[in-house]
Formats: structure tokens, sequence, C-alpha cells
């Protein structure tokens, strides 16, 4: 009996929360806007990414944010919270509803448009517009603002359950986020918030996990691990070696 006890409490996994931000200047996204009414223009380097819906069928802006860092500090863990913080400042003249989808298909920060995710392999549907292939068909989560200064400022994405999709020993499918217009009410309205390449690093975007790192007989499962708040300790290949 002794040694039955002995066994089941070396087989005993227990969790531990844990935490990591990561982004406004330390291991920074990759961003762009993509813009339907410049179909061919990359805006990686911009300081600003953009949503704006005109509400009419041409007039788009959509933006992409992602971190590859990620596909190397979930893997292996188990997340139980995730928000992403992005920097507003809005101007307009309607009422937006705005909001995140999972983004499914790889693509380059610096050759992205509405019709291309990379050189020369366009989306399934110009503008990352594919349910099922360019993007989720779910919403994650959404704001809905007016288009003055009561929305300015840090706003921040419940993305939990996109974050669960991500985590575990599958993390291939860590292709980062499209925020877009959901609900337009008016007749134009956008907002920009900033991006990875604003000169002000501590207004560029950040995420925040809080995650389980299973262990079992003080060997953790966690093959890449992050501790601390801006620390990464184990975040590597930044923009490299990642996707096809």
């Amino acid at each position: 009996m002794k040694r039955l006890l002995f066994a089941i409490l070396l087989l005993t996994v227990s969790a531990s929360a844990e935490t990591f931000t990561i982004g406004a200047g330390s291991y920074d996204c990759a961003s762009s806007r993509i813009s339907s009414t410049a179909t061919t223009t990359n805006y990686g380097t911009e300081v600003y990414l953009r949503i704006y819906d005109d509400n009419t069928a041409t007039g788009r802006f959509r933006s992409l944010i992602k971190w590859d860092e990620l596909k190397d500090s979930l893997y292996g863990v188990s997340v139980t919270s995730c928000s992403l913080f992005v920097d507003f400042y809005a101007y307009g003249s309607a009422t937006l509803q705005y909001g995140i989808y999972g983004i499914l298909a790889y693509w380059l920060e610096d050759s992205v448009t509405w019709n291309n995710r990379r050189d020369g392999v366009a989306w399934t549907t110009a503008g990352c517009q594919s349910a099922g292939n360019d993007r989720t068909t779910d919403i994650y989560d959404t704001h809905t603002g007016a288009s003055d200064t009561t929305d300015d400022g840090w706003y921040a994405f419940d993305i939990t359950t996109l974050a669960q999709t991500w985590d575990g020993t599958d993390t291939a499918n860590c292709q980062g986020m499209l925020i877009s217009v959901v609900q337009n009410t008016g007749l134009y309205t956008n907002f920009d918030f900033t991006s990875d390449d604003n000169a002000t690093t501590a207004r560029r975007p950040k995420i925040k996990v809080i995650y389980s790192a299973a262990t079992a007989e003080g060997i953790t499962r966690t093959a890449h691990s992050i501790s601390g708040a801006g620390e990464a300790h184990s975040i590597r290949g930044a923009r490299e070696g990642h996707g096809p």
C-alpha cells in the first residue's frame, strides 16, 4: 500500500499559474493593415494601423497582428486567460462595432496586402475574408465605440478562447488576429491604433497570457517556458523559421 501511494504521488500532475506579457517594446509583434482601395499596397512599416468602413462595398481597412514567439511559448501549456491590448485614437462620424477574428493562413508583415497574404500567394478571398480558410468564422471579442475622444487609449480584447486554439502541442495555427469592422451604423468611421513600428515603444500592441504549466515528477511539460512580465526568457525564433 505504501509503495502504491508513493507511485501515485510521483504521478500526480500539478499546475501552477504563470503570466507573461510581450510587446510594447519587448518582443514586438508583426503588424500591418490592408486596404480594399489599395489592393496591392503593403503597409508593414506604417506607424499606425487602421480599421475603416465607409459603409459601402469598396471602402475597407483591416489590420493584422501576430507574435511568432507565441508558437514556442504556448507549446505544451494550457492558457487560462489571454488579452490583446492596442492603443487607439479614433475619429470619424459614426458608431462602429469592431472585433477580433483569428487568422488561419500564414502571412508576412513585409508583403501582406488586400490581395495577397505574402508575395505571390493570394488569400482564399481577398481581404482575409474567407471564413475557415483565411480567418475564423467566430468573432472572439468586440468593442462598440463612438468616434470621439471618449474612446481614446488602451483597448483590451479578451481573446482567451482564441489563444486556447493555439496552446498545447500544435501551435502551427498561431497566425495572429484580424481586427475588422463587424457593423457600421453610419456613413464612415475609422479607428487608428499604434503599430509595432511606432516610435513610442510603450504604445505598441502587447499581449498578456496567463497559463498553467503542468509538471510531473518535477519535470515541466512545457517545451518553451516564459516567466515574468516582459522577461520572456525562452522565447526564440522571432519571425524566423515559422510557417511554410
